[in-house]
């Protein structure tokens, strides 16, 4: 199992902060794969409410999975025995992040590691 941080706004959805843009429907699948591969989802974002709850919202009206929003997973707080401001992740996904990337990029890495850790 690994842990995916993924942006939201420009990743999930096109970029209209303070709303929420058009969903991007491949990472709208990408996503749904990488949890039925058994991996931890955390919604990383910089909203806070009213925007944040708008934002889950939207996350769970489209039924796009997320085990946490802006929280590390339980198991990262008991292996560092720290529960530290910066999200612990195998992986983070941004539209900001450098270099180039495309969904199947990401839902192939989330394979090989499904595949690796089973």
């Amino acid at each position: 199992m690994a842990i995916f941080a993924i942006d939201f706004d420009g990743t999930i959805v096109i970029d209209k902060y303070p709303g929420i843009g058009e969903p991007i429907p491949e990472a709208i699948d990408t996503i749904r794969e990488i949890k039925k591969l058994g991996h931890k989802i955390i919604i990383w974002s910089c909203r806070v409410d009213p925007q944040l709850s708008e934002m889950r919202d939207f996350l769970i009206f489209n039924r796009i999975p997320f085990d946490h929003i802006n929280e590390n997973c339980p198991a990262k707080i008991a292996y560092y025995n720290n529960d530290t401001r910066k999200i612990g992740a195998d992986y983070y996904i941004d539209d900001k992040m450098i270099g180039t990337w495309t969904w199947q990029d990401v839902l192939s890495i989330a394979t090989k590691y499904a595949n690796k850790k089973n």
